[in-house]
């Protein structure tokens, strides 16, 4: 039986952390909320790996008016996950190790939550190390050698956006 991971407290911190690029005063909590959104989406199309992450979980949720889509919550988190951001490298791990949004994938799984567990990053590492030793168990020995070798190489990557025509459909 797969331990469920409970994702919403390590949300809620990096709301916290992209509520700070609101302005102080609004008219009204739906402006608030549209401000945030706007504030949310341009800063994750930007490179902000906080923000593609918040942008994920989102998506994952069907939060903030957007509607529930596991695959656009993995591709937001890829994005963030391939700048070594701890958070979203977990949650990409928990959505290959789910199926959620991709095919499932042990060695995947495997291979972003022994990423987000060498992190010193105090949101996800802990988690990510219960989940991937958890993995290993349906891993064989070359699965399992393969992915901490390619997990050893790996380098995060800058931030490359898209065209100024992107959307949040891309």
């Amino acid at each position: 039986m797969k331990k469920k991971i409970i994702i919403p407290s390590a949300i809620l911190f990096v709301a916290i952390a992209c509520f700070a690029l609101l302005p102080q005063q609004k008219s009204s909590s739906s402006d608030v909320v549209e401000d945030f959104m706007h504030k949310v989406i341009t800063t994750a199309k930007q490179g902000d790996a906080a923000a593609q992450t918040l942008l994920g979980a989102m998506y994952l949720d069907g939060r903030g008016g957007m509607a529930q889509d596991d695959e656009k919550a993995v591709k937001w988190w890829r994005k963030a996950a391939g700048q070594g951001y701890t958070l979203a490298q977990y949650y990409l791990g928990w959505m290959h190790d789910e199926g959620r949004g991709v095919i499932q994938d042990d060695v995947e799984a495997y291979f972003w939550c022994y990423l987000a567990a060498e992190s010193e990053h105090e949101t996800g590492h802990k988690r990510a190390a219960e989940l991937r030793d958890i993995i290993a168990k349906r891993l064989s020995q070359k699965e399992l050698m393969d992915a901490q070798k390619r997990a050893r190489e790996w380098q995060p990557r800058e931030w490359q956006p898209k065209t100024a025509g992107e959307t949040i459909a891309d």
